[in-house]
């Protein structure tokens, strides 16, 4: 019995496959990589500039030049994320980053526990 028609349809059938399924998958792997660089971009935005927005608007807070320290560091991480080209962040997840570095910047000893001595 003579294989080789057989291994030449297979062969043919696979390349023919790989040509129609390899576009699509080498796009799905440029959007996974594009996304997966995003999600660290965005969260070495976040842990980099929350602290620094955080104590600039506690300064200004405590000159009397603002009103509204948490609303202002918002807005401030915000236009950084803009900076980074990360402008679609929900709001919501910007605001919790602030009240995330306010705790780590000032009240880090509630997080404690009470039988924990605290050096002042």
């Amino acid at each position: 019995m003579e294989f080789q028609p057989l291994l030449d349809a297979v062969a043919d059938f696979v390349q023919k496959g790989l040509l129609i399924l390899l576009p699509g998958l080498a796009s799905a792997a440029v959007v996974w990589v594009k996304l997966e660089l995003d999600k660290r971009k965005l969260l070495w935005v976040l842990k980099r500039y929350a602290p620094m927005v955080v104590q600039e608007a506690e300064r200004l807070g405590y000159l009397g030049k603002i009103n509204d320290k948490k609303a202002y560091a918002v807005g401030l991480l915000q236009k950084a994320l803009n900076q980074y080209g990360l402008g679609k962040v929900d709001s919501e997840l910007v605001s919790l980053e602030i009240e995330a570095a306010v705790i780590q910047e000032f009240n880090w000893q509630e997080l404690l526990p009470e039988d924990l001595p605290v050096e002042a």
